[in-house]
């Protein structure tokens, strides 16, 4: 059977050249009419494929389309948006733009910088360029990221914390639950990694690359684990009763301020320093690592404080520190002494999650 070739309709809203270079551009695509054998060099139309991801959707999409236009004898040349210019746009004839958003429609962090240059008040002109814009967009890749990924990894971070320190006596406790909490050095790994391993093989594969991690703890945890000598078997009205007790919400409060700083940060860290000092992704993620990275280690020195001095004078001095660095980035400094206010501030709140427990 025939291919069905899409087309443009009348209706649509583009000038009639637009509309006719479009249902041309599908037509060269969809046709499953194989290509004359070429006698003599022929030049080829050239048109340039302009993408912005965020999660990595758009730039798989963009090279197979760039492939595809090759194949068809296209001269199809492939950039990211964050690495173009209006005014280099200005000399080009045609263009596609790919652009997935995320959230509820918010535009992908690359696209800003060229999007801000677009809107100034002397751009160029634009009058023989035929272009086409495909914009892609999941409105719930947020909240799948936040509640689907973080409830998992809170409830496992939880039995850890309480299996772990179940096999070490009161004295060292601290000391216990400091060394379990120090896995969250993987928020670290993962802004090290992620977007490496996503600039080679996409978004999506980070996910299963991120579920292949938890093969070794899980038969680690089957095979080898033992439920802790201390463990006490309550009702479910004895396991609720702490609901009811004062110090659970102080040291509930005091958490959120701690390990709820630490996890806000860590996720604030790759786009302020993305969007604030210029830098690559990748160089956005390695520094969030210094920082959180910092922060995980000093968890294990928290609980050993507490143990020694006590939790309230260790949070004392952690809130002092913590108050320091924030203050210190009121003044925007420069790269290097923002890199080391935040590990300061990752440094206190870490501290400050091991003095807590």
């Amino acid at each position: 059977m025939p291919r069905t070739i899409p087309f443009i309709p009348d209706d649509a809203p583009f000038t009639e050249d637009q509309r006719a270079w479009l249902n041309g551009f599908l037509a060269g695509i969809f046709s499953s009419a194989p290509a004359p054998a070429a006698t003599a060099p022929i030049v080829s139309l050239k048109i340039a494929v302009l993408y912005a991801s965020q999660s990595g959707t758009a730039e798989g999409l963009v090279r197979k389309l760039t492939k595809e236009l090759k194949a068809k004898g296209y001269a199809a040349s492939l950039t990211s948006l964050e690495a173009y210019t209006p005014a280099a746009l200005a000399a080009e004839r045609y263009a596609v733009f790919l652009a997935s958003t995320y959230g509820e429609g918010e535009a992908p962090d690359a696209v800003q910088p060229f999007y801000e240059q677009l809107c100034v008040e002397h751009f160029p002109g634009y009058a023989d360029l035929s272009y086409s814009v495909i914009a892609l967009g999941d409105r719930h890749y947020e909240n799948f990221c936040k509640f689907g990924m973080l409830g998992i990894a809170g409830a496992s971070f939880g039995v850890a914390l309480s299996l772990g320190s179940g096999w070490f006596p009161k004295q060292y406790k601290g000391l216990a639950m400091g060394i379990a909490g120090a896995g969250n050095s993987g928020t670290a790994l993962a802004a090290l990694l992620a977007p490496r391993l996503a600039l080679h093989y996409g978004w999506q594969q980070v996910y299963g690359f991120a579920a292949s991690t938890m093969v070794l703890p899980l038969a680690v945890m089957i095979f080898f684990a033992k439920e802790p000598p201390d463990i006490e078997h309550q009702t479910l009205r004895e396991q609720l009763s702490c609901l009811f007790e004062k110090d659970g919400w102080v040291f509930n409060l005091i958490y959120v301020i701690t390990f709820g700083g630490f996890l806000g940060l860590a996720t604030f860290l790759p786009s302020f320093f993305y969007s604030q000092f210029h830098v690559s992704k990748i160089q956005a993620g390695s520094l969030t690592v210094l920082a959180t990275l910092t922060g995980s280690l000093t968890r294990v020195m928290g609980g050993w404080f507490a143990d020694r001095v006590g939790g309230i004078t260790t949070l004392s001095v952690v809130f002092l520190v913590a108050i320091a660095g924030l203050i210190g980035l009121m003044s925007t400094p420069s790269l290097a002494v923002t890199t080391f206010l935040f590990m300061l501030c990752f440094a206190a709140l870490g501290a400050g999650n091991g003095a807590t427990f």
